[in-house]
C-alpha cells in the first residue's frame, strides 16, 4: 500500500513532509499554529489540502478547537519511512497514539505543539 502512495507523497526534505512529521509527533497539530510555519498563507493551505487529498491527515473539530490529525494511512506511511523515529509516537500506548477526546488531553497536546 505504501509503495503505491510513494509516487504522490512528498520527499523528506520538503515543508509538506515536515508538517506531516510534526502532526505525527504531537498527535494533533493546532491549525492556529500553521501561522508559525515559515511559508506563505497560500502555500500553507496547499500543503494541508495536498495531505488531505492523499488521505494522510484529517481535520478534527471539537470543543471549539480545530486540529490536524494523522489518518491510519498517514501513520503507516511515517512508520514505513522512519520506524526508528516514529514507532514511539505512533504505536503502542504512547499519549500521541491514544484517543484524544478529553479536553485536558487535547490541551496538553496543544501546549506541547506550541
Amino acid at each position: 500500500m505504501v509503495i503505491s502512495l510513494r509516487k504522490a507523497l512528498p520527499d523528506k526534505d520538503t515543508k509538506v513532509y515536515k508538517l506531516l512529521e510534526m502532526i505525527g509527533i504531537f498527535g494533533e497539530f493546532p491549525t492556529d499554529l500553521l501561522s508559525r510555519l515559515n511559508v506563505g498563507k497560500g502555500y500553507k493551505e496547499k500543503m494541508v489540502m495536498s495531505l488531505k487529498r492523499q488521505g494522510l491527515i484529517r481535520t478534527h473539530y471539537e470543543d471549539g478547537r480545530r486540529g490536524l490529525r494523522l489518518t491510519t494511512t498517514g501513520k503507516r506511511f511515517l512508520l514505513a519511512e522512519n520506524p526508528v523515529r516514529f514507532s514511539f509516537y505512533l504505536s503502542g500506548y504512547s499519549d500521541t497514539n491514544k484517543v484524544r477526546c478529553e479536553p485536558h488531553r487535547r490541551d496538553r497536546l496543544y501546549r506541547v505543539a506550541e
